[in-house]
């Protein structure tokens, strides 16, 4: 999470962009499932879900985390539902102490 002048910025997990949320900007969301903050572009991009070919960085993260990987009917894996966009880094940070 990034403060600049009153603005908040976080890091869009799949196409690591910063994304504007607050102060009547709502770029993005959290994803709980996955623990990871996507931009409205790229859930509106993957409306359908998302290609696994075209982002191998998040099945392999989703594998990581021991996320069960479940594809759709047309092979892609669906966003799940999401809120607030919260800090990733922040959070890994402290349990790490």
């Amino acid at each position: 999470m990034i403060y600049d002048d009153e603005k908040i910025f976080y890091d869009c997990f799949m196409c690591e962009r910063r994304f504007q949320f607050g102060r009547y900007v709502y770029d993005g969301q959290y994803v709980p499932a996955w623990d990871v903050n996507i931009c409205n572009r790229c859930r509106q991009n993957n409306w359908n879900g998302i290609d696994p070919a075209e982002h191998p960085r998040t099945v392999q993260l989703l594998k990581y985390r021991s996320v069960p990987i479940a594809l759709n009917a047309n092979g892609r894996l669906e966003i799940p539902r999401g809120g607030p966009p919260r800090s990733i880094s922040a959070e890994k940070t402290a349990e790490g102490s």
